[in-house]
């Protein structure tokens, strides 16, 4: 293979983003796919509460198996869910559901969009909900995106069926796209001015309980059916799993089989054949809205599509060059001889523009049209051209302010020389920054220069929030949110922007291929990292300060009234590409030293500095800031870190906070003789919160509890949803008995599916289905048995440790409760029937069990001091003698 390169680029950075896109496709499944859907102007909508509630069979259904323009609303990002995989909870958790979501559509290829309302946990009712979110916001984020998206037919995935007791924020979800779906053409009730130009859906589906047929949707191109594809894109969702997973696996539900027709526009008649019954997704129904040189050239494309169907040969797709040269040809005659409406696009238009103030839904149902058609047309050229681009730099990681080399390389691999007319970075109008020049065929051609100025990825949506809502931002229709060049004229509400479209970095290029000229996105700049564990994978680039500071957890718990022996973890990380000298200040509060502390230090290029605080001095009970800044020589501030989820299934997400943490002060009482073993799945974090409170613990991974001596330990913890993710544990619970019956105690926590716990059980329990909640962190709590050893030892808990619980009290707990345990608490909901079930004591043996469907670990990651307290006594139960000294 012969191998030209030229380096004649000037680049310069532009702009910022945030979540970076899947890998471009290949091949012949992406050729087939995007020839074959040149046509297909139908446009459909999903709309679910969460990450992971999409209907995929339909979305795989409608997206590789009919073409359609799809897209998928998720009302939250599901920042309070349970976690399977790790400690993320609030945005980190959302972050990372947002990741997730986003790896899936990769897959089946929807497009992805997020409303602004923080999942606010288990609610009972929507008529709750509305008393924490603003409705007519929610509305109006619907509506924008509706009036972008622009979809003939929505499908709500909660609302057929009889509302969900077990979440009322799928009820809610329902009721708001209900609202919308009328909404969306009220410019008096949301005006045009901020949210877009009116649309009129003409059909809402909802769903109802079926089995979706095995098989459906055979695709001979890729070898799969709906189902394998959709289970792909459930297999993304790995913080939800098994849930999510099963999904799509065959014989499961979903897909077109189960959709209930709610509402119709314009015909009364009964009956609904399908999906686009009685909706005219033909290229005809331009006829009266466009131009008649634009209504001619969507007529031949129509033609050339069809031709295409019977011509394409995917093993000689060169063969297909001239024809779908022209089709892109036609299409962007088109675009260019038609209104922009505001429609979100991903790739550059470098031809002529015509702008409108307002349009009309004709005039905005063709520019979505065109925008999809150009989109797929050019992608499908390309392919058939046997072109790719890959644009590439030599680190993930580039200090803010700071160069990098980028370099883009076009392969044309096909038969025939391409031209390259243009290249723009970060955003530019046109493609003037390389000279018209042909790349051979069988032949590379690379372009590289330095860049600047690349910002960071904190998402758009992360940070404050009122009334339950993340905040309003607007952005650019093709997703580049601009750092130094001017704002395009062009600004969408941010939920109406696809999540997909959103990318740090962007190069533009310019071809002539079979004489038709055109512009695409070739996606954002990623830099090859290798690994033992990764092999080679590709990541966005992204900016990071010059020195990170970050310390290891955000809160740290301290006894309180005595002497502080405890020291905090800074990191420091240099990214920069030269040596920075800095001084270091610590913001502390009184009565807090610290000791022995460097005043100064210097980090090379890319070095990193381990950097122990050890503090010392007393702190009263209460809550405490405490952060460390550093300032350089040129008196730049230093006081940033930056958290970065990195999970093998997508791509790295990374928030940014400053270099401070919390102090969490609690007058707490540890027992001699407390070691506590912690059985967990996932680093929840409540080892490191238990050892900062002076409790020597053990944290086992659940394989490894059979190879333990338990004699060492006081306690047994089998934490919050452990057996869920080691269904395997039920084979050792004769063993924990055992230990139970010695003198030890057990301490069992929560499970989602709470009869996997019966094993472990030394009496009977029972739940309903769904297992009760009590979903208000404020609801009353009753001491059934106010003596009981679990409130008075060795901490005696009091009314203040009951205060300021988060998101909720307890879940998942029994109703049906054998009498030989000992209901320790009652708790419930406003206007719910009462439950002794949340905290549970039993004597066995020698020993005790402690089963507690109270949220402690979740009020322990957010400092509440009666959650320390209480988790205390609970470890404690086996213990005898006096309390260790405070």
């Amino acid at each position: 293979m012969s191998l030209r390169t030229r380096s004649t680029l000037l680049l310069t950075a532009l702009l910022v983003a945030a979540a970076p896109r899947g890998a471009q496709e290949r091949g012949a499944v992406a050729l087939d796919h995007f020839a074959a859907g040149i046509a297909v102007t139908g446009r459909v909508l999903v709309v679910g509460a969460f990450p992971g509630d999409e209907d995929l069979r339909l979305i795989a259904a409608l997206t590789r198996t009919h073409r359609v323009e799809t897209g998928y609303l998720s009302l939250t990002r599901g920042e309070v869910g349970l976690n399977t995989l790790g400690r993320e909870g609030g945005d980190a958790l959302g972050a990372l559901r947002v990741q997730e979501t986003l790896a899936a559509r990769t897959v089946d290829g929807a497009r992805q969009f997020f409303a602004r309302a923080y999942d606010p946990g288990f609610a009972r009712s929507a008529a709750e909900l509305w008393q924490r979110w603003p409705r007519e916001e929610l509305v109006a984020d619907m509506v924008a995106v509706i009036r972008a998206f622009r979809p003939q037919v929505i499908v709500s995935v909660h609302g057929a069926d009889p509302p969900r007791a077990a979440n009322a924020t799928r009820d809610a979800a329902d009721s708001l796209i209900a609202d919308a779906f009328d909404a969306a053409a009220d410019t008096a009730r949301f005006p045009r001015a901020t949210l877009g130009d009116p649309w009129t859906p003409a059909k809402l589906y909802g769903r109802r309980f079926a089995v979706a047929r095995e098989g459906q949707g055979f695709d001979p191109v890729s070898g799969e059916d709906v189902a394998r594809l959709a289970a792909r894109a459930g297999a993304m969702h790995r913080s939800q799993l098994p849930s999510v997973g099963r999904a799509g696996i065959p014989g499961a539900r979903g897909g077109m089989d189960w959709l209930v027709l709610r509402r119709r526009r314009g015909d009364a008649s009964p009956g609904d054949a399908g999906v686009f019954d009685r909706v005219d997704t033909t290229l005809a129904r331009f006829s009266g809205v466009a131009p008649a040189e634009v209504a001619a050239a969507l007529g031949a494309v129509a033609v050339l599509s069809d031709s295409l169907a019977s011509t394409l040969d995917l093993r000689r797709p060169w063969r297909s060059v001239q024809v779908l040269a022209r089709v892109v040809a036609l299409v962007g005659r088109a675009r260019g001889l038609s209104p922009r409406c505001r429609h979100p696009a991903v790739d550059p238009w470098w031809g002529e523009a015509i702008a409108t103030p307002t349009c009309t839904e004709g005039q905005a149902d063709l520019d979505a049209t065109l925008d999809v058609m150009l989109h797929r047309a050019t992608r499908a050229l390309l392919l058939a051209s046997g072109v790719s681009l890959e644009v590439t730099a030599p680190r993930e990681l580039v200090a803010y302010g700071e160069q990098v080399p980028v370099t883009l390389a076009v392969h044309n691999r096909g038969r025939e020389p391409v031209r390259v007319t243009g290249i723009a970075y970060g955003g530019q109008a046109r493609g003037s920054a390389a000279p018209r020049t042909t790349v051979p065929p069988d032949s590379t051609v690379r372009w590289s220069q330095f860049v600047s100025g690349i910002p960071d990825a904190h998402p758009w949506w992360a940070g404050s929030r009122l009334q339950g809502l993340h905040p309003p931002r607007t952005s650019p229709r093709d997703g580049l949110a601009r750092l130094l060049a001017p704002a395009p004229s062009e600004m969408l509400s941010s939920v109406a922007v696809p999540a997909d479209f959103r990318r740090l970095t962007d190069l533009a290029v310019g071809f002539d291929i079979g004489g038709t000229s055109f512009a695409v996105s070739a996606g954002p700049v990623m830099a090859v990292v290798t690994g033992p564990t990764i092999g080679e994978e590709r990541r966005p680039v992204v900016g990071v300060p010059p020195v990170a500071m970050s310390f290891d957890l955000n809160l740290q718990w301290i006894r309180a009234g005595i002497p502080i022996r405890q020291e905090l973890g800074l990191t420091l990380q240099s990214y920069s590409d030269s040596t920075r000298r800095f001084s270091l200040r610590v913001v502390r509060p009184e009565g807090l030293l610290v000791d022995a502390m460097l005043d100064t230090l210097s980090l090379r290029a890319g070095e990193r500095a381990d950097v122990r605080l050890p503090l010392r001095g007393r702190l009263a009970p209460g809550r405490y800031e405490f952060g460390v800044i550093g300032t350089g020589a040129d008196s730049a501030q230093f006081s940033e870190g930056f958290r970065t989820i990195s999970y093998p299934h997508i791509p790295p997400a990374r928030l940014y906070r400053s270099s401070a943490l919390y102090l969490q002060s609690v007058e707490l009482t540890v027992p001699r003789g407390l070691s506590v073993a912690w059985v967990r799945n996932v680093d929840d974090g409540t080892a490191a919160y238990l050892r900062q409170l002076d409790i020597p613990v053990t944290e086992l991974d659940p394989a490894e509890l059979p190879q333990v001596d338990l004699a060492r330990y006081s306690t047994v913890v089998l934490g919050p949803r452990v057996v869920d993710g080691a269904p395997a544990l039920a084979a050792y619970a004769d063993r924990l008995r055992a230990f139970v019956r010695a003198g030890g105690t057990l301490v069992l926590f929560h499970s989602a599916t709470p009869t996997v716990l019966t094993p472990f059980l030394p009496y009977p329990l029972g739940w309903n289905l769904p297992a009760e909640r009590v979903s208000d962190p404020a609801a009353r709590v009753t001491l059934l048995v106010p003596t009981h050893r679990l409130l008075q030892w060795p901490n005696v808990l009091g009314p203040a440790d009951w205060s300021n619980w988060q998101q909720e009290r307890a879940l998942f707990v029994p109703t049906v409760i054998d009498p030989r345990y000992v209901s320790v608490l009652e708790m419930h909901d406003p206007g719910e029937r009462e439950n002794r079930g949340s905290l549970l004591a039993a004597r066995v043996g020698r020993g005790h069990v402690v089963v507690s469907s109270l949220a402690l670990t979740r009020q322990l990651s957010a400092g509440v001091p009666g959650s320390a307290r209480l988790l205390v006594n609970m470890l404690s139960s086996g213990l005898t003698g006096t309390p260790a000294a405070r």
